[in-house]
């Protein structure tokens, strides 16, 4: 979709059934103000984070001033051989 409410609703919902010190990793083709806020009170709520980017050379690129928050690991990935660094 092209709109990231959706999604972000669905994280924001999706915490609180997670148990603490558990592991989410989101994957989406770009980053939004709304979705660092979402990252940002899954880690709060004791979760590591991850993010991987699809299709993105930075994790800043054609998203503006947006930044993924502080303490959410973030990956770019635009071939098969940056998904398999990944592993």
């Amino acid at each position: 979709t092209d709109d990231a409410r959706p999604f972000t609703a669905l994280l924001r919902r999706e915490r609180l059934g997670l148990s603490w010190g558990g592991t989410v990793v989101v994957v989406t083709g770009r980053g939004s103000a709304e979705l660092s806020d979402a990252l940002l009170q899954l880690r709060r709520g004791g979760l590591a984070v991850a993010l991987i980017l699809a299709g993105i050379g930075r994790p800043t690129d054609g998203a503006g001033d947006w930044a993924p928050p502080p303490g959410v690991a973030v990956y770019c990935v635009n071939t098969i051989d940056d998904l398999d660094a990944l592993g």
